[in-house]
């Protein structure tokens, strides 16, 4: 080897033992851990409690008649008639558009 490569060796030589006296820090010294947010276990109690309320809701049943009651539904002294409710001059059959007008302009 000539006095050149023996200079660049014992450069980078001297460099490996600088570097090997140098401490690495540790991942956790320079990123402290993280406190967990109460919203990472608030946030499924309150889907939860939502559900729950809402099934109970959904669920919910009305009043119904025990086992030993009985309903009874009677119709008694009714006169069934067979009237018609609506009569042909229900305002309903006789309404008319407000433009039947235009129509009936334009076609002449």
């Amino acid at each position: 080897m000539n006095t050149e490569d023996q200079n660049i060796k014992s450069f980078f030589d001297d460099m490996r033992k600088k570097d090997t006296k140098h401490t690495i820090p540790d991942f956790e010294e320079l990123f402290p851990e993280k406190k967990a947010s109460k919203l990472r276990y608030l946030l499924p109690i309150g889907i939860a409690a939502s559900l729950l309320v809402g099934f109970g809701v959904w669920t919910k049943t009305p009043k119904t008649i025990g086992e030993g009651e009985e309903l009874v539904i009677t119709l008694e002294n009714q006169e069934f008639t067979t009237d018609v409710l609506l009569s042909e001059d229900f305002p309903v059959f006789s309404w008319e558009s407000s433009t039947t007008s235009l129509i009936n302009d334009f076609n002449d």
